[in-house]
């Protein structure tokens, strides 16, 4: 009996004493097996080398992953740095680029030199002398136009010899009827023609667009008439997006209203458009005639409405949409 106690009070000690670290080799079920992994531990200390040796690896591991972790935030906030300092030194040379340019088109719209007439060129020159003293226009022709492209950048050309001197616009003119064959000699043309021409030139030529996409339709379902308004322009951008396009082109909405009530619509995007002056009508100025150009009008309309599928007049109604800074400025300036 006295050495069953004993035997337990060992037990109980050595229960008390042993280490955390030990406690992988122990079944806490079994009281003897405790003594056992003891004594196995303390007659074999290096099992106790290798835990430890291991244990040190592996925190060596984690600290090796920490420090590549800070290493590559670190890097990261390098990049993070030296982008931040680019974008800055990019947008300094951006605004002395701006202010530069700003100086020349001052320079060249205050200038008084003409343009040498080839004949009967008169037409080509006004064109010409309306969009070289057009500021808006040349601050982003001459800021945009890096990859020298040929018509245009003879335009640009034209308008800085004219700095010094009376300039001749022949080089400029063997370059645009190249494209146009019907503008080579000496003939008169329209002006408005020969003006529509070069900006969609000078659009093609500028265009930002470099892969142009399939043309989408537009899709009317279920859409309101400023939601279709800004769809038309985002499909129109798509495949044309140039400087020619934010200064000069405007976009129009169409409403045709039936008797019944019911409101078609339909989209176009307009360079110019046709102003009809009124015989006999001396009070006529600019403002009277594009408020006619908008004048709501009726007409007979070929298909069936929608609604009441019936044919016959219907009301249209021409309304200037997303275009009201270019319109302004086209009546303005020119």
């Amino acid at each position: 009996m006295r050495n069953l106690q004993e035997h337990n009070m060992k037990n109980n000690i050595h229960r008390k004493v042993i280490p955390k670290k030990y406690s992988k080799f122990f079944d806490n079920n079994e009281e003897d097996n405790i003594l056992i992994t003891m004594k196995r531990i303390e007659k074999n200390p290096s099992n106790e080398k290798k835990s430890r040796k291991k244990s040190d690896i592996e925190n060596q591991e984690e600290k090796n992953k920490d420090l590549d972790k800070q290493k590559d935030i670190e890097r990261r906030l390098q990049k993070i740095k030296e982008l931040e300092e680019k974008r800055k030194k990019d947008d300094e040379k951006k605004k002395e680029k701006i202010i530069k340019i700003k100086k020349l088109v001052e320079t060249i719209t205050l200038n008084k030199n003409g343009l040498i007439n080839l004949g009967n060129t008169c037409f080509m020159n006004t064109c010409l002398q309306l969009l070289i003293h057009c500021s808006p226009f040349l601050e982003k022709l001459f800021f945009e136009n890096q990859t020298k492209k040929r018509l245009t950048n003879e335009f640009c050309n034209l308008c800085q010899n004219q700095l010094d001197n009376c300039s001749s616009p022949k080089n400029f003119q063997n370059i645009f009827s190249e494209l146009h064959s019907q503008y080579k000699g000496k003939q008169q043309h329209d002006t408005v023609e020969f003006c529509r021409l070069l900006l969609e030139d000078i659009s093609k030529e500028m265009n930002r667009i470099t892969v142009i996409p399939p043309y989408i339709k537009l899709d009317d379902n279920n859409k309101t008439k400023i939601e279709l308004n800004l769809e038309f322009d985002k499909i129109f951008k798509r495949r044309e997006d140039s400087l020619v396009i934010d200064t000069f082109y405007g976009q129009i909405i169409n409403i045709f209203r039936c008797k019944c009530g019911f409101e078609s619509y339909s989209f176009e995007k307009f360079l110019d458009i046709p102003l009809l002056f009124k015989k006999n009508n001396n009070n006529q100025n600019l403002n009277s005639l594009i408020k006619d150009f908008f004048e709501e009008d009726e007409i007979q309309w070929g298909e069936k409405c929608k609604q009441c599928q019936k044919k016959g007049k219907q009301k249209k109604v021409v309304k200037n949409h997303l275009s009201t800074r270019n319109f302004n400025f086209i009546f303005t300036k020119i």
